[in-house]
């Protein structure tokens, strides 16, 4: 008997088992089913506003980080033709440029006498005679910056052009008539010609070159001297009978609008140059009625050289009612122009960006300029907005241990 119990009992274990295994993964995905069946029903009863700030909290329990690139302070640079002409000092000038900060390389496609110093496909500048005996491919050039990791800028004087006013006088400012050139100055003083912002052939030929520049490689395209001309007896110049029916502000802005649309489809950045006192004296002439830097919708160098400073008739430096000697401390001199500057600059476009200082790198016979007076110079513009420095050099004699990030001293 106790035989027989004992076999029952070990029947009944081993069935137990067998069902047990068989309703143990049912079972299991039941308990598993209930309950996310019962934790979307307590969440689904929770009012909107704890579910915004349970949602609120863990964000910011845990935040985003998220990362804005700053924008580098542009530090550029000025290359000579006579640099850049020969290779060594060519390699020379970019390696040392780039090792001490420099970002951007600037160079002349037409300089401020008028020579197109590229071997330039322009008709217009082959029949005026315009292109240089020196010069070059610049496009082996933009290549040779942009291999060193430096942005090339071109820069070309527009109608502050003394070579193609000459040679195609249809281009150039006459006075008083048809029949004489405008100079001006005296020709025993150096007096040039100019070209005239009113004749279609010659903005087409400042646009040419423009995109020629682009062509090559360049970057960005500098257009210096996009203005009318400065000089003596401004009232006798003749700009023909069409000059009666735009204004002078209306054509330069027509003309730089017509350019940038140009070179933006290029992908090309366009930037114009123009000095401190055509801003802060404003003679109503030179660029126009008001305010000269209203005329251009893009970045504008403005040029703080000291000899642009400098007041013509009397070499004073003039700024308003304030009058600084001739043999004033260059500081000084800047920091004052500064201040007269500072009343014209848009805070739209500063806070853009969009002003750049051209700050002078050579000094004179009775001026020596160092790196320390250039850097406390960058100093003076900085604060007033100008954080974007181009050092100019007018034959790149900048020292080999610079620092132009810091402002040049080093």
């Amino acid at each position: 008997m106790t035989f027989f119990l004992m076999l029952v009992w070990a029947v009944l274990v081993a069935t137990l088992v067998v069902v047990g295994i068989a309703i143990y993964e049912p079972v299991m995905e039941y308990i598993a089913r209930r309950g996310e069946e019962n934790s979307q029903g307590e969440s689904s009863v929770l009012p909107e506003e704890s579910s915004s700030e349970i949602s609120s909290e863990l964000s910011s329990s845990q935040p985003v980080e998220t990362k804005t690139e700053e924008k580098k302070n542009i530090r550029a640079v000025y290359l000579a033709h006579s640099v850049l002409s020969d290779p060594i000092k060519l390699d020379g000038f970019l390696e040392n440029a780039m090792k001490n900060g420099a970002s951007e390389v600037v160079v002349d496609i037409k300089n401020e006498n008028g020579a197109v110093l590229h071997l330039s496909k322009v008709k217009t500048a082959q029949e005026a005679l315009a292109i240089s005996d020196a010069a070059v491919d610049l496009g082996e050039v933009a290549k040779a910056i942009s291999e060193k990791g430096m942005r090339p800028i071109a820069r070309v004087y527009a109608f502050k052009d003394h070579v193609a006013s000459y040679s195609l006088r249809r281009m150039g400012c006459f006075y008083q008539n048809e029949n004489m050139l405008w100079y001006d100055n005296t020709p025993d003083n150096g007096g040039q010609p100019w070209l005239n912002p009113y004749t279609q052939e010659a903005r087409n030929y400042v646009l040419q070159l423009a995109v020629e520049s682009a062509e090559l490689g360049f970057q960005e395209v500098i257009l210096a001297g996009l203005q009318f001309p400065w000089g003596y007896q401004l009232e006798n110049v003749y700009f023909g009978a069409e000059a009666g029916n735009t204004s002078k502000a209306d054509v330069l802005e027509n003309f730089a609008a017509q350019i940038q649309e140009r070179l933006s489809s290029m992908e090309v950045e366009m930037s114009v140059m123009m000095r401190a006192m055509d801003i802060i004296d404003s003679n109503g002439f030179t660029y126009g009625e008001g305010n000269p830097l209203e005329r251009f919708q893009c970045p504008i160098y403005i040029d703080f050289s000291l000899s642009h400073l400098q007041n013509q008739f009397s070499s004073q430096y003039i700024f308003g009612e304030v009058v600084l000697e001739s043999n004033a401390e260059p500081t000084l001199v800047i920091n004052t122009a500064a201040d007269a500057l500072k009343p014209f600059l848009d805070s739209q476009t500063m806070e853009n960006r969009g002003y750049r200082a051209v700050v002078e790198c050579d000094g004179t016979n009775s001026l020596q300029i160092n790196a320390d007076i250039i850097q406390r110079e960058s100093e003076a513009l900085t604060r007033i907005g100008m954080a974007d420095i181009f050092f100019y050099s007018e034959f790149s004699g900048y020292p080999n241990q610079v620092d132009y990030i810091a402002g040049l001293a080093k």
